[in-house]
Formats: C-alpha cells, structure tokens, sequence
C-alpha cells in the first residue's frame, strides 16, 4: 500500500513538473526569432500600405515590448513587438521598396512537434497570400 502511495505521489510530482516547464515562454532571442521567421514569411495585411502582395520582407528590427501571462485554455503566450522592417511590390515594370514601423500582437505557441511558431492576434492578411 504505502509503494502504492509513494508511485502516485511521484507521478504526480513529475506531472507537475513537465507541466510547468512545457508552460515556460521562450527566451528573447527565440522570440525575435520566431516573429522574423512569421513576418518574412507573411507580411500582415495591415502593414502593407498598398493592395498589392508585399514580398521581399526583410525585417531589421524587433523589440519585445511586451510578455503576457501564459493562456491555458488556447496554450499560448501573448507578446507585443516594436516590428521594423522593409518588403518590396511590384507595380507594372518597376519594383518598389517600402518600409514598416509598427507594433503589432502575436501568439507565440508550440505546435504539434515542439517546434515554437507565431501567429498574428486578429490580423487580415494581404490578398493574394497563400
């Protein structure tokens, strides 16, 4: 009986345990990263002063203004970032660079195989984007 108790106590140390640290935010290097890898990837539509597809997106800066309490329900961590950058469109025969400043809201999570990923919070995407 006691081992009983002793094997239940430690499964549920060890829970508590790989719960807490599955909870634990990335650090600001992984977070800047994982938001460059988001933006370069898809330009928000809102970012994008034209109704063409930006492409091209370079971002030379991002500053975390803002972390989040941690959302059990959806699993993720909320983060604000100062975002500056560059994207390029395509207006008839000549390419046009343009530039961004903005602030924007992201979800940063872990998806299915561990792998951090980021989302805009309530963004419309350009048209066009796939």
């Amino acid at each position: 009986m006691k081992l009983k108790i002793i094997i239940l106590f430690t499964a549920v140390i060890l829970s508590s345990i790989f719960t807490a640290c599955s909870n634990k935010p990335p650090n600001k290097k992984v977070l800047t990263a994982i938001i460059k890898t988001q933006i370069e990837k898809r330009l928000p539509g809102s970012w994008n002063e034209s109704f063409l597809k930006g492409e091209n997106v370079k971002v030379d800066l991002i500053k975390i203004l803002q972390l989040g309490k941690f959302n059990k329900s959806e699993k993720y961590w909320p983060v604000k970032a100062h975002v500056v950058g560059t994207y390029q469109i395509n207006v008839l025969v000549k390419t046009l660079t343009k530039h961004f400043n903005k602030i924007g809201d992201f979800k940063i999570f872990k998806d299915d195989y561990g792998n951090w990923q980021a989302a805009m919070s309530n963004q419309w995407w350009v048209i066009g984007d796939e």
